[in-house]
């Protein structure tokens, strides 16, 4: 058989089947005494083995999918992570006044970050 109907009953183009010849999947064909190619049933049976083959090598679009979740909900994690630190810093840090050195105790380091802001007004032991 022709090219043309090698093509019609594979479904591939004859740009396709021409790269597969020349990459070795298909066996060169013999060539009729005017030059065209002539096809067996061989090439039938091995084109339509690599479109089942192609078919179980779909994209892994699920795949991909599940692993943009579990990136995108672990960002919403550490996410929720900053902005609670976030937070607790904005709650240590004095925005109004420069830190009161009189509230500091020879014991800590720094009221700032050593009392515990939930209790309220942070005032000297």
């Amino acid at each position: 058989m022709r090219i043309g109907q090698l093509a019609a009953q594979t479904g591939f183009s004859l740009r396709t089947i021409r790269f597969y010849e020349q990459s070795g999947i298909l066996p060169t064909p013999e060539r009729t005494p005017g030059g065209y190619r002539s096809y067996d049933q061989d090439a039938v049976t091995r084109l339509r083995f690599v479109r089942s083959a192609q078919t179980l090598e779909s994209p892994p679009c699920s795949y991909v999918a599940e692993l943009l979740e579990t990136h995108i909900s672990a960002l919403d994690t550490r996410l929720k992570e900053l902005t609670a630190l976030r937070d607790e810093l904005r709650a240590r840090h004095p925005l109004e006044t420069a830190p009161d050195p009189a509230r500091n105790r020879s014991d800590h380091v720094c009221y700032l970050i050593e009392d515990d802001v939930s209790e309220g007004d942070v005032s000297e032991p």
